[in-house]
């Protein structure tokens, strides 16, 4: 499973991630806003300096050289502003915007300015007027807003998270209860779950379909239990009542040797149906969690279970080692883990010839048991019900298949492999 994110941080991501494409794309649109309001106050800042000075000059007094002085000492005291003599004023006026290279305290530096080229009349003549007013450094203007911005991007994206968070607590805590409510819900406990009461309507929506699905999973389970547990039970009467007139059948010495023949087969079918029952019982309550966990040790019980096979091997001439650690303990039910042993060594006597060997190998964390056999067994469907690990000697199907129940139950991990004309089932705990 890959890495897995909350359903809240999602539209968390999108909104941070649009948020941030929207601001960053304020930036320029801030500056040619400001900018283009700048240069439009200065232009009408340098209409009105031509205003004044046509209107200051016309006030004076003074005509000829004397007017010529008061307009060189002008054009000397504002250097950014030009007033000459023209040959015509019906010339239209025009802005501009140009760079100059200007010296302030010895050191040269590059300004924009926005300039203004118009004519006036003075005293009847008429003068090109050049008007240029020092415009804000773009690059400053440009810095100003990336930092008013980025200032906004962090305050928005604590806000979003501190926002998210309280939004999670609030309006999400009905589905979280709901969400741990059902987390702690168990069937062999049949009770149903109270959700509490929510005034959002697709949580309260949700929790009423769930107390309905809850109900009929109740009701399912326990048709299912008590019909697996009647149908089990009703079984074994019959069975052990056909099994026990067998038998006698058996001890009857009238029986011809055809008639014995029909009849033990008659015996081993119903042998074979017994345990199809008890082995199907036992998963069923498997599946029902009816087998509660305990610490118990696998050492003895190893151990116990090897002395057992030890004397049924020794008739295919069979040779059993191991290598038992002491005092390994292993949480599970005694009797599942029993079981579990049991069908692990005797899957292993089956599926060996005669005159084989088997390795049984125990530690704090695996079970191995390995065991001779000339080909390997059927890996794709090993663990399958009804499906025999072997076609060269088929069982009920349900041995290896409880050996699987059992280890999913305790998350155990079983393993299977085939090497060197060898077949090893690991159990991982």
């Amino acid at each position: 499973m890959g890495t897995m994110s909350k359903l809240l941080h999602k539209p968390l991501k999108a909104f941070i991630v649009y948020a941030l494409v929207i601001l960053v794309c304020s930036i320029p649109a801030y500056y040619y806003l400001v900018d283009s309001i700048w240069l439009e106050e200065l232009d009408e800042h340098n209409q009105i300096v031509k205003e004044q000075t046509e209107s200051g000059f016309n006030r004076l007094k003074e005509h000829g050289d004397d007017l010529k002085r008061s307009i060189a000492l002008w054009n000397e005291v504002q250097p950014s502003n030009k007033l000459l003599p023209a040959s015509a004023n019906n010339q239209q006026d025009s802005i501009y915007t140009v760079m100059r290279t200007t010296f302030h305290n010895g050191s040269a530096e590059t300004d924009r300015y926005r300039g203004l080229s118009t004519y006036v009349q003075i005293h009847g003549q008429a003068y090109h007027l050049s008007v240029e007013t020092n415009v804000e450094e773009a690059d400053e203007t440009v810095l100003a807003i990336s930092f008013i911005t980025c200032i906004f991007i962090v305050l928005l994206i604590v806000g979003f998270i501190l926002l998210n968070r309280h939004l999670s607590k609030r309006i999400w805590g009905p589905f979280w209860n709901t969400l741990d409510k059902l987390k702690h819900f168990d069937l062999n406990s049949s009770y149903k779950i109270d959700f509490s009461k929510t005034d959002i309507e697709e949580f309260e929506e949700l929790n009423q379909v769930l107390s309905k699905l809850v109900e009929s999973s109740i009701l399912t389970f326990r048709q299912q239990k008590e019909f697996t547990q009647n149908a089990s039970h009703e079984l074994q009467t019959p069975l052990a009542l056909l099994k026990s007139k067998i038998d006698l059948l058996i001890q009857d010495a009238s029986l011809t040797s055809e008639q014995r023949q029909i009849i033990e087969s008659l015996d081993a079918s119903v042998a074979r149906v017994t345990r199809l029952n008890k082995n199907l019982l036992l998963l069923a309550g498997i599946e029902n969690k009816e087998y509660s966990a305990d610490k118990v040790d696998l050492s003895t019980l190893l151990s116990s279970q090897l002395e057992l096979f030890r004397e049924f091997a020794e008739i295919k001439n069979y040779a059993i080692s191991a290598s038992i650690e002491k005092e390994v303990w292993v949480k599970s039910n005694e009797s599942l883990l029993e079981i579990l042993v049991t069908n692990l060594l005797s899957n292993a006597i089956r599926h060996s010839s005669n005159e084989g060997n088997m390795t049984v190998a125990l530690d704090q964390k695996h079970l191995t048991v390995s065991n001779s056999g000339p080909v390997p067994l059927n890996e794709h469907d090993l663990f399958k019900r009804f499906i025999s690990a072997s076609s060269h000697n088929p069982g009920t199907g349900l041995g290896l298949a409880i050996i699987m129940e059992i280890s999913e139950k305790y998350n155990w991990k079983v393993s299977y492999t085939y090497e060197q004309g060898n077949h090893i089932f690991s159990v991982n705990f």
